[in-house]
């Protein structure tokens, strides 16, 4: 290539508009906590910084209990479109995979210090 910077430029653009889509994050509820997991497998989930965290549930961001509480409104197994899905995986029910952007997840990180 041979503008390098150009080159640069586009892929910056490139990520900011994937910041700005839907990914899915996995968030697994335990007893006084939840795991938050991003997939890193695809695009979309390369931007989450950080990838995962274990959150107190008093500290859960309003853009996943939100989603949650549609969830279980909607039941086990049902997707939601840019919701996302309450899985059942071996008769777990506290798996959720919920839709949310990276900018969404980099903000709260930022904010609580996850970074």
């Amino acid at each position: 290539m041979n503008d390098p910077e150009g080159f640069n430029k586009a892929m910056d653009k490139l990520f900011d508009e994937f910041s700005l889509d839907l990914a899915t994050l996995r968030v697994y509820f335990r007893e006084k906590d939840a795991v938050i997991t991003a997939d890193t497998h695809v695009i979309g989930g390369k931007l989450f910084k950080p990838s995962n965290i274990i959150c107190p549930y008093g500290e859960l961001p309003s853009f996943i209990t939100d989603k949650v509480s549609l969830l279980r409104t909607a039941g086990q197994g049902v997707p939601v479109s840019t919701v996302g899905i309450w899985k059942v995986d071996s008769g777990d029910d506290k798996m959720f995979y919920i839709k949310a952007t990276p900018k969404q997840w980099n903000d709260y990180c930022k904010e609580k210090g996850y970074e």
